[in-house]
């Protein structure tokens, strides 16, 4: 079931994937979860395209659970200052002793930047997304999320700040962090170390759908421009909660479509 589970959101990512295609994979470029949960406020180039893969998001909840997320996303440049994308996603591992695999929530989003950074103001965006159930381990309906997002330069070293709102039913067993949270806000740091390495520094707060409780999360990554078309990123991170640390590692891939000789 687990190799199964893999294969289809393997097969997913690749149907992505246009047959004529425009686009660049820039390191320098935040998407969620890529390794940070915060993106940046800015979008993909007008008719750029990007694919990106989740190789592996494993989280240690306590002693005994561990998962391991799976996600799949395109994004496109639709017109200036607008982006679109539809994402993906499947979980494998252990959950409460009993092992799991199968697909979570999809979704489907749209990213508007009202304006670049300047002297005076820092870039501004705003993201809408619709999460669907899409398997065993999806939230209970549809939901709505309304995220908003900042970016300000200092020198090299960049400020980014998102706040996200979600509206509709809690999860059940959904994985989709993001996706399922009744809120959640925080800030990521990044700093150029070379020419094509991106370190990252990312803490945020987050209150679930059908849990009282805020926790608080931290993350250290960074994103690795391999080649044009390549961009490797890496994270680690913890969560702090009262009833036990989480552990966090992930690592992915984000693709310009002609790196698969499109």
């Amino acid at each position: 079931m687990r190799l199964r589970a893999l294969a289809l959101v393997a097969a997913c990512a690749l149907a992505f994937v246009p047959s004529i295609a425009r686009a660049q994979a820039n390191f320098y470029d935040l998407d969620d979860d890529r390794p940070t949960l915060i993106e940046d406020a800015y979008v993909t180039s007008r008719g750029g395209i990007e694919v990106q893969q989740g190789l592996a998001r494993f989280e240690r909840h306590g002693r005994r659970d561990n998962t391991v997320l799976l996600h799949s996303e395109v994004n496109y440049g639709a017109w200036y200052n607008l982006q679109i994308g539809a994402a993906g996603r499947a979980v494998v591992g252990q959950l409460e002793g009993t092992a799991i695999s199968g697909f979570s929530d999809s979704s489907a989003f749209a990213l508007y930047n009202f304006n670049r950074e300047s002297p005076y103001l820092p870039a501004f965006a705003v993201r809408t997304d619709a999460a669907f159930p899409t398997g065993p381990y999806s939230a209970q309906k549809t939901r709505g999320i309304l995220k908003l997002m900042v970016t300000r330069s200092f020198g090299r070293l960049r400020v980014h700040g998102n706040a996200a709102y979600g509206v509709g039913p809690g999860p059940k067993t959904s994985f989709a962090t993001d996706l399922t949270a009744r809120w959640w806000a925080g800030a990521v740091f990044d700093y150029p170390l070379t020419f094509n390495f991106l370190w990252l520094l990312e803490t945020y707060a987050i209150r679930y759908a059908d849990a009282p409780r805020v926790d608080v999360n931290s993350l250290m990554g960074f994103r690795w421009q391999v080649s044009p078309r390549w961009v490797l990123d890496a994270g680690v991170g913890r969560g702090w909660r009262p009833d036990g640390n989480e552990l966090t590692v992930t690592v992915g891939v984000t693709a310009n479509p002609g790196a698969f000789g499109l």
